[in-house]
């Protein structure tokens, strides 16, 4: 399972922590969780990916929102450097997120980042975009009616191309 999912496990954790070693602490203690409550686990509320996805990006988002872990950050110069994937591999199906997130106006970009990658709150990413809270979960609606729709035109392309291919099988026989 770490061979399979450790990499971009850590890397959800690295985004949210932005430090390797406790991004990396994060992660033993992700696999250790699964180790303790495989039982826990149901396959018939979603993959084994999800289910890891979920539990690391809340023990990230725990330990980020921890006091001293904010007081600290305000204190070190942050390392800009951020683990990046071009994709996202979720058994077997990719999504290359780079190109939906690049369809996005920057302002609806930042927003969905910062929510879903950062793990700010809607309060807390207002306050450091230094927007009103309406605006921030307007401009987060929007982005994800975005995606949503860039989403079903690709899946609807996808539907038309294997209409076209049945067809010329068809025809061909």
């Amino acid at each position: 399972m770490y061979k399979d999912y450790g990499g971009t496990i850590y890397g959800l954790i690295r985004r949210i922590t932005k430090e390797d070693q406790l991004s990396q602490e994060l992660l033993q203690n992700v696999f250790l969780n699964v180790w303790g409550k495989a039982h826990l686990y149901n396959p018939d509320k979603g993959s084994i990916y999800t289910w890891l996805r979920i539990m690391a990006r809340n023990l990230a988002l725990d330990k980020v929102r921890q006091a001293g872990f904010k007081n600290r950050e305000k204190t070190e110069s942050l390392d800009p450097t951020v683990y990046e994937s071009k994709s996202i591999t979720f058994l077997g199906r990719e999504i290359d997120v780079q190109i939906l997130m690049n369809k996005l106006e920057p302002k609806y970009r930042s927003i969905l980042e910062g929510i879903y990658i950062e793990g700010y709150s809607h309060n807390d990413l207002a306050s450091k975009l230094e927007l009103p809270l309406g605006t921030v979960k307007s401009r987060l609606r929007k982005a994800i009616l975005i995606l949503r729709g860039e989403l079903d035109a690709e899946k609807k392309l996808f539907l038309g191309f294997l209409l076209l291919t049945l067809t010329i099988l068809c025809l061909c026989l």
